[in-house]
C-alpha cells in the first residue's frame, strides 16, 4: 500500500512522497528487504540533498542509521544517529530527538 501511495503521489506531489518514505523504509527494514530498503533510502537522501531542508536531512540521517544497524554497521549507525538528533533538535522536535536517542542508545 505505501509503495502504491508512493507511485500515484510520485508526478504531482514530491512533499508526499517525502513524508512516505521514511515509513517504507521501516516497513522493508523491519521485513527484512534491506535492498529495497536502501533504494528507498536513495530516493528519501536525494530529495533532502534536493531540497536542503532539515526534517528530510533528519529522516534521511535516522533511516540511514536504521538500515546500518540492521546490516550491523554499528559505525555508520552510531554517526546517523548523532546526525539526526542534531538535526531534529534544530528542527524542535524533540520527540524525533528522542527516537533518534532511543535508537543511538
Amino acid at each position: 500500500m505505501l509503495t502504491a501511495a508512493i507511485a500515484q503521489a510520485a508526478g504531482t506531489d514530491p512533499l508526499a512522497v517525502a513524508q512516505l518514505l521514511p515509513v517504507l523504509i521501516e516497513a522493508q527494514i523491519h521485513g527484512g528487504d534491506l535492498d529495497a530498503a536502501d533504494a528507498s533510502l536513495a530516493r528519501l537522501t536525494e530529495f533532502a540533498v534536493t531540497f536542503s531542508t532539515i526534517v528530510p536531512q533528519a529522516e534521511a540521517a535516522i533511516g540511514t542509521a536504521r538500515l546500518a544497524l540492521a546490516r550491523d554497521d554499528l559505525d555508520l549507525a552510531s554517526t546517523n544517529a548523532r546526525a539526526a538528533i542534531s538535526l531534529w533538535r534544530d528542527a524542535g522536535l524533540p520527540y524525533e530527538t528522542a527516537q533518534a536517542q532511543h535508537l543511538l542508545a
